[in-house]
Parts: structure tokens; C-alpha cells; sequence
């Protein structure tokens, strides 16, 4: 079938057809959604064509970018019926990331002064997720080259400046995930906070026209993930690290407390 494209949706196949292969109706089928399909459906077999694939699942295709585009088009129209709102979104998703780089200051000294080694351990470790994370992100983000919404679609609020990087996944929320997910490992009251304001900066991405829905849920599922992963193989070794330097003159970075009085 050939989807009709409509007022809100993505042109994807004038806008992001570089790179992309045809299906069997002549349409260019952008790379995002070549990934997409075969996450759901799963990646074409040996002698299977990725024409006839997309051909026998056309409508899925047309149905998820449909979602995702009207979902975008109804976030991203609110700034039309929010403009007292307009500059305090525009401040987060400018520096909002400024705030999750306090939250982890405030995790590390608060199991510094605590004594608590996994603690300390825990927020070190969300900080250099979010990196890791990102790292990831910027491949995906060049093997699925997805378009910007402003570049995909017509009317778009557009209130950040454009950038030239791929929209897929968002990098802010990315960022935001991992600290979030790393945090409540660390300290359960500011991963609260962080996954508060994680989910307050990926709405704000799709609010101010520089992502899509699918692009910050991703970015807060890979840096959950990642974070998740490292508390379960990471922190363990940071903590004995940790132990470790409690021996040495580097005690003060992980530790305010005298040696009798420390805890794991």
C-alpha cells in the first residue's frame, strides 16, 4: 500500500532518502525504519529480498511512523497554546543537564560523608554511563540516520537552534537516563529527582521541535540500560578501588570518616 502522507507527518522519503534502498512500490525506505522493522519483525533472512519484507509489512511501517509523527506534532503544538511556557522549556533543554550534574555532585558527597564506598562508587559510575552511553548513541544514531523532525516535516515549532546531527536517539535523553537510573542505585531519593526531571527533559526535546517520541524514549532506555548493566559489573570493581584508596593518601576523595568508622 502507499501510505498518503498528511499535514504532521514525516516525509521520509523526500527528506531522508539518502542512503535508504527503494521498496517494491518505489517508495525509499528511510534506514530508521529499516531498523525499526526488523526489530519488530525481525531482520530479513538469507535469499529474502528487503523489498519484499517491507512490501508484506508496509503497514506496520506506515503505522509506527504515523504514531510517531502525530504523537511529535501534537507535543510540539503545545508551544502554540503555551507561549508563557516557552522560555522555561527553552532554558531546559538548553542546560537542563546542568541539573543532573548536581544531583551526581550530590550523590558522591553524600556517600562520601557518609562513608559509604558503594554509594560513592554508584554516583561515579552514572556519571561515566551517561558517557558510555552516549558513545553508543552517537553509533546507532550514524547507522540509523534519521532526520531531524524540522528537516523531515512542514510547520514545525522549532524553538532550540538546528544542529546537524542525526535525531535518533536523543542525546539529552540519553544523558538523562543513565544518571537517573544510575542515581537510584546510589541514593533512591535523588534518582527520584533525576528520573523526575529525565522524564521533564525528554518531553521538553519533543516539545521545543528537536526530536521525535521514539527519539528520547530510546535515549532514556539505552542510558537506563547501561547504567543498569554497570551497577552490576562496574560498581563492584569501583568499590574494591575504592577500598583500596581508603589505604592510601587519596582516602579524602572517597571518604571523610576516620578508618575505624568505615562501612561498605
Amino acid at each position: 500500500m502507499v501510505c498518503e502522507l498528511t499535514e504532521g507527518l514525516p516525509d521520509f522519503a523526500v527528506r531522508t532518502a539518502k542512503g535508504s534502498q527503494r521498496g517494491a512500490d518505489g517508495r525509499y525506505i528511510p534506514k530508521s525504519d529499516m531498523l525499526l522493522n526488523w526489530l519488530i519483525i525481525g531482520r530479513p533472512s538469507a535469499g529474502s529480498s528487503i523489498d519484499s519484507r517491507h512490501d508484506s509489512n508496509d503497514r506496520h511501517t506506515d503505522w509506527s511512523a504515523l504514531m510517531d509523527g502525530s504523537t511529535f506534532r501534537w507535543i510540539n503544538r503545545l508551544a502554540d497554546r503555551t507561549g508563557w511556557a516557552q522560555p522555561l522549556f527553552k532554558a531546559n533543554a538548553a542546560y537542563g543537564i546542568v541539573a543532573f550534574a548536581v544531583l551526581l555532585l550530590a550523590g558522591y558527597i553524600t556517600g562520601r560523608q557518609r562513608a559509604e564506598l558503594t554509594v560513592v562508587a554508584a554516583s561515579v559510575w552514572a556519571a561515566i554511563a551517561a558517557m558510555v552511553a552516549l558513545g553508543i548513541g552517537q553509533i546507532i544514531g550514524s547507522a540509523v540516520g534519521r532526520a531531524r523532525p524540522y528537516e523531515a516535516m512542514t510547520n514545525v515549532h522549532l524553538l532550540v537552534d538546528k544542529t546537524t546531527d542525526f535525531s535518533f536517539p536523543s542525546d539529552h535523553a540519553t544523558v538523562a537516563g543513565a544518571v537517573a537510573v544510575g542515581l537510584i542505585f546510589a541514593n533512591r531519593r535523588l534518582g527520584i529527582a533525576a528520573s523526575v526531571l529525565a522524564a521533564l527533559m525528554a518531553f521538553t526535546r519533543v516539545y521545543v521541535g528537536a526530536h521525535y517520541p521514539a527519539d528520547v524514549l530510546a535515549g532514556l532506555l539505552l542510558g537506563g540500560l547501561v547504567a543498569t548493566a554497570g551497577w552490576f559489573v562496574i560498581v563492584p570493581i569501583l568499590t574494591r578501588i575504592g577500598r583500596w584508596l581508603c589505604t592510601t593518601p587519596l582516602r579524602p576523595l572517597v571518604t571523610r570518616a576516620p578508618r575505624p568508622q568505615l562501612t561498605t
